[in-house]
């Protein structure tokens, strides 16, 4: 799960905890406020089954819980061992999801040991409600009349009290891809009562229809788990009725609650039929199930099941039976035959389909029912798990699609079609939409809960426009009609007889989208007017291929007397009587697709000869051996298909994408194994795929492959060549290992840029490249050759390491590099006899010991210690001194802006003496750390040289960009007599006097009472500080032709001494300031000459000022030293 789904899942996680906190105190809150008499009321509802879960509008609100013949319905059978599309679905390793109000007996024979409890809510007595819905899901059919739609699958099973909670918290703990709900709000007239609310109306109970705050918390439950289903009854409440006022429930309108939410599949109930279920006359609707339309319109319930005189597990004992009915019987039905579809998609393509993809799947291939389209009772009609796996059988990129997309702001998707003439073509889309805005209680209020707004046309060559079906919720008993769709989150189009020509499916939307994006599954679904390919099976156990007796157009069936050819998708099924036998390949043949699907174990042996296939390869078995030989996938079409090999054994079997291909090979969720893999045409993309690969390689130079890796792994024995393939694509969650190998290994990747890390496992590895880059390469016990330079970003070495250069190579470091080796040695050599070279670009200071390096200069950024265990010949830029004696010059700075103070903190490293900072080559400073103000905005070079007492040094230089301030120029006012103020507001503050900080003098005024001196304030924010105009109190400013009446300042600059020259001064004092208001140098002079000079020859060059003291006055000017 990604973090962006776990952490939806989180959020919504907490809103639903506290939605049932409040749940229960305001419960319990309304019971304490009634009078017995109604307490007593709701207790005898409670003794029916009857819960409370919340309080509206000051009404409690409540909760009721609502197989042979649906199996048969659904045409389960066909999916099943035996059945006509010889697959063998019956759950195995699937988890379902049961919600319900009561407590299963799981000792009970038809599924004992296949259902784990995990919220039972303290029940005690056994339910035949819980009891029967699991058996129609898991029954194993001990009593064949009773079993199940799944019965070798896993129930999960919760109490429905905390639903919604329980059901996010099973999303972010098990895989749960589907569950059932077989239970609903009580609505209208339940058992002879009347449960509407008179305040809203007495026609009708207000909450049927109408889109609530549940429904919403369900819907997002489904935009945050995209790839789960949540199965749900519609109820039973159509033809309620009672002796009282109120009118019956329904027909119409009467689904309620989290029936109306729209990214869940509702279920109604339908009749068995004794006269089979292909003509839609002979399927009558259920005297109970709920039928739409929801408030604003929307199709409810979305498919039916079977759910009259359902036969089932019992609650008495572990061998007790029923015969049921209702919407609770066929919801799990649906859930049930749902479950096989998505393991039918796990078996083909090692990934389930998403919930948007499956109800769309279970929308488009259903039965029909009455008139051509939906209606707001049967919805799109009978589930049929038949034709559903038999479109995942057939599908393919061409006329059998599932298309799983996101459609952009603005964008509109279009899919090209060229149907065969006179032949039908049908589309369907579905979407998790946001979650809708439930209003206020009020009766069928009409306000659309759609938010995303998606469209699906088909237009013709022509200009010909095809619309989706649509329903008149003011008239719900009306045909459907075709036009825009504005209510639902599925869309459908059917053209009956479509000609052949070009059409263009698109898909578009109204508006904006929230969240800017709209993820959307769609199916497509016609006959190409190109080639389709016929099913051709493989029968009679062990034989060779060509043998025309091994062959038959049906499962299991008689032999056609031919042989596979590009025409045909090759089926492998339990009615191939595999068991243990093989399949041997006799010569080089060609085939359109291959599909194996028994659970026998077998071989197939190609027999060193080449199976080339035009389609999607599904061989995924750990029972299935492929050896001896070669598979080709090739495609003259730009066609996305799935290769999948999950778990598949491999001898001496390689797999190909020749030259001539355009195919777009996907390999998804699988462990592979193959002898070798050759890529030199089309593409391959694998996603979250672990392939185990004696060598990828690309022989051609001109086949333009590409070759995408997404959240793989590659385990590589011999050979990775790449040199010329023409684009190779990996995320940095991949990665490349090379383990154990037995000889050199070869490592040729041309100039490109490798996203995809290299691991290097007790191997030997030559690496052969045009100057390309690799994001990350790691090594253990390893011997690792460069043929040419190459770029790292981060090379890690673990145990012994052999590093070789062939010839004058450069190994270039960017971001970090160790050698954790502890006592085992590192050899870093050119043998070659020449020097090669490791540049590190980035800086730090790095320690190593036990190394022997040999011809290799070290050079970059980075000081290195080889430490005194090391030897070094004919190697350059190595230090041997200890790790704590090698110095490393460092510094960071802040305040980096104009007129303030930017800060320089030393960070060196080593037995350091002496520091020298420079700004732009010139000296500055001879602390510790760097206090400087810049008056101009740009570009400075920043240097810092630190020395220790053995003569050993190291510089750092650093381009320091400095910005204008990003404070206000500040002054310095007098708030009163003894106070000063921060004419600016700030962040924080520094006061200055005299040119020194005032310790704790940190805030905006600052008490000076009355004493003279030179006063300033330093203001800060989080970039930059500024430091403000100098306040003299008691000091005259003066310009130097004023001086001159007093004393003659030369010369000005100067680059040693400063004379003055007085006239009729003989006792004077000044101090010199740098530009920071640090004082230099000072001095009380008295019975001077006239002449007095000031040595400064020990100033660094720079901007100072000078403060003089005479005669009780006070003057300032500035000088310059050079």
């Amino acid at each position: 799960m990604s973090k962006s789904a776990q952490s939806k899942l989180d959020a919504l996680l907490e809103n639903v905890k506290v939605q049932n906190k409040t749940n229960k105190n305001e419960i319990s809150k309304y019971l304490s406020s009634i009078p017995i008499s109604k307490r007593k009321e709701i207790e005898d509802l409670e003794n029916k089954g009857y819960t409370i879960f919340e309080i509206k509008n000051n009404q409690p609100q409540y909760r009721k819980v609502f197989n042979s013949d649906a199996a048969i319905a659904m045409e389960v059978d066909a999916v099943r061992a035996g059945g006509e599309l010889g697959l063998t679905l019956d759950g195995e390793g699937m988890n379902i999801g049961i919600w319900d109000g009561g407590l299963i007996r799981t000792t009970h024979q038809e599924y004992e040991g296949r259902i784990k409890y995990f919220d039972s809510s303290g029940s005690t007595v056994f339910s035949n409600h819980a009891t029967g819905v699991a058996g129609t899901l898991l029954g194993t059919g001990l009593n064949p009349n009773a079993r199940g739609m799944a019965p070798m699958a896993e129930g999960i099973a919760y109490n429905f009290i905390n639903d919604t909670q329980e059901m996010i918290e099973a999303q972010m703990l098990r895989e749960i891809v589907v569950s059932n709900h077989s239970y609903g709000l009580i609505t209208g007239w339940n058992d002879g009562q009347w449960f509407g609310d008179e305040s809203i109306s007495d026609q009708e109970d207000w909450r049927f229809g109408f889109y609530d705050t549940n429904a919403r918390t369900w819907d997002q439950i489904a935009i945050a788990s995209p790839n789960y289903l949540i199965v749900k009854s519609a109820g039973n409440d159509r033809g309620d009725s009672g002796s009282g006022p109120y009118p019956s429930d329904g027909p119409y309108d009467s689904v309620a609650g989290a029936s109306c939410a729209k990214n869940v599949l509702i279920v109604g109930a339908a009749r068995k039929s004794t006269q089979g279920y292909e003509n839609p006359n002979f399927i009558n609707m259920s005297s109970f199930s709920g039928w739409g339309p929801t408030d604003d319109g929307r199709i409810k319930p979305d498919i039916v099941s079977i759910g009259v005189d359902i036969f089932t597990a019992a609650a008495n004992d572990n061998e007790d039976y029923q015969t049921t009915s209702g919407t609770s019987f066929s919801s799990p039905a649906a859930c049930g035959g749902l479950a096989l579809v998505q393991e039918l998609s796990q078996e083909l393509t090692s990934s389930f389909l998403k919930a948007a993809s499956l109800k769309a799947l279970a929308i488009h291939t259903a039965t029909q029912t009455g008139e051509e389209g939906p209606d707001y009772r049967f919805g799109w009609g009978l589930l049929n798990i038949k034709k559903a796996c038999s479109y995942l059988l057939n599908r393919n990129q061409t006329d059998k699609q599932i298309v799983e997309a996101n459609l952009s702001n603005n964008e509109t998707a279009v899919f090209e079609i060229k149907p065969k003439d006179n032949t039908p073509v049908r589309v369907t889309i579905v979407w998790t939409d946001v979650s809708g805005n439930p209003v206020s209680a009020s009766l069928d209020p009409i306000d659309l809960m759609l938010i995303n707004d998606l469209d699906i046309r088909i237009k013709d060559e022509n200009g010909n426009v095809f619309m989706p079906y649509i329903l008149d919720p003011s008239n719900p008993a009306l045909n459907a009609t075709t036009g825009d769709n504005f209510r639902d989150n599925v869309e459908q189009i059917f053209i009956e007889n479509a000609e052949e020509r070009t059409y263009f499916v698109e898909v578009s939307h109204k508006g904006t989208l929230e969240g800017g994006s709209q993820d959307y599954s769609i199916i497509i679904d016609f006959e190409s007017s190109d080639i389709s390919l016929t099913n051709l099976f493989w029968i009679g156990g062990e034989g060779n291929w060509s043998d025309p007796a091994h062959w038959s157009l049906s499962s299991g069936g008689t032999t056609a007397n031919m042989t596979p050819g590009l025409e045909h998708r090759v089926i492998i099924d339990d009615n191939s009587m595999l068991n243990g036998s093989s399949i041997f390949l006799d010569s080089n043949t060609t085939v359109g697709a291959i599909s194996s699907f028994t659970n026998d174990t077998y071989t197939f042996d190609l027999g060193n000869f080449e199976l080339t296939n035009h389609g999607g390869l599904s061989m995924s078995s750990d029972l299935l051996t492929i050896k001896n030989g070669t598979i080709i996938q090739t495609n003259d079409e730009a066609l996305s298909q799935n290769i999948n090999l999950d778990n598949s054994q491999s001898e001496n079997f390689n797999l190909i994408l020749p030259k001539e291909n355009n195919g777009q090979w996907v390999m998804l969720n699988a462990t592979v194994h193959i002898g070798n893999l050759i890529i030199n045409g089309g593409s391959l993309s694998i996603d979250n795929v672990e392939l185990n690969v004696g060598a990828i390689k690309t022989d051609s130079d001109n086949g333009m492959p590409t070759f995408n890796m997404t959240n793989s792994n590659l385990y590589l024995r011999d050979e990775f060549d790449i040199e010329n393939m023409n684009d190779f694509n990996a995320n940095r969650a991949s990665r490349i290992y090379v383990e154990n190998t037995d000889q050199d290994f070869e490592l040729k990747i041309g100039d490109r840029r490798m996203n995809i890390p290299l691991s290097i496992i007790n191997s030997i590895i030559n690496i052969e490249s045009s100057n390309s880059v690799f994001s990350e390469i790691s090594t253990a016990f390893s011997s690792f050759n460069l043929i040419n330079d190459l770029t790292v970003e981060i090379f890690n070495s673990e145990g012994t390491l052999d590093l070789g250069f062939n010839n004058g190579e450069t190994l270039t470091v960017l971001n970090e590099m160790s050698l954790r080796n502890d006592s085992e040695t590192v050899v870093i050599n050119d043998y070659s006899g020449n020097v090669s070279e490791i540049f590190i670009e980035y800086r730090d200071k790095l320690c190593f010991d036990n190394m022997i390096i040999d011809n290799v200069n070290l050079a970059g950024n980075a000081s290195v210690s080889v430490g005194t265990n090391s030897t070094l010949t004919n190697s350059s830029g190595w230090s041997e001194l200890e790790c704590s004696q090698l110095l490393f010059s460092d510094f960071e700075g802040q305040y980096l802006c104009t007129n303030g103070f930017s800060e320089f903190n030393d960070l060196s490293q080593g037995q350091i003496d002496s520091w020298e900072w420079s700004v732009d080559g010139v000296i500055t400073s001879t602390n510790q750390h760097l206090t400087y103000s810049f008056d101009n905005i740009g570009e400075y070079e920043v240097g810092l040289l630190v020395s220790d007492t053995n003569g050993n040094s190291s510089r750092f230089v650093q381009a320091v960009s400095i910005a204008a301030s990003t404070l206000d120029p500040n002054r310095v006012i007098e708030s009163n007599a003894t106070t000063l103020a921060s004419l600016k507001l700030a962040d924080a503050y520094q006061w200055y006097k005299n040119g020194n900080s005032i310790p704790g003098e940190t805030g905006r005024t600052y008490q000076f009472n009355g004493e003279e001196g030179s006063y300033c304030v330093v203001t800060f924010d989080s970039d930059c500080n500024r430091k403000s105009e100098v306040l003299n109190l008691g000091v005259t400013n003066v310009e130097e032709s004023d001086l001159a009446s007093i004393v003659d300042i030369f010369p000005n600059p100067t680059s040693n001494n400063l004379t003055l020259r007085f006239y009729n001064i003989s006792d004077f004092n000044y101090a010199i300031y740098d530009a920071l208001g640090q004082k230099i140098l000072s001095n009380k002079v008295i019975n001077s000459p006239l002449i007095h000079e000031i040595d400064l020859n020990e100033i660094l060059p720079g901007i100072y000022f000078v403060r003089m003291k005479i005669n009780q006055k006070t003057y300032a000017f500035k000088i310059t030293k050079i």
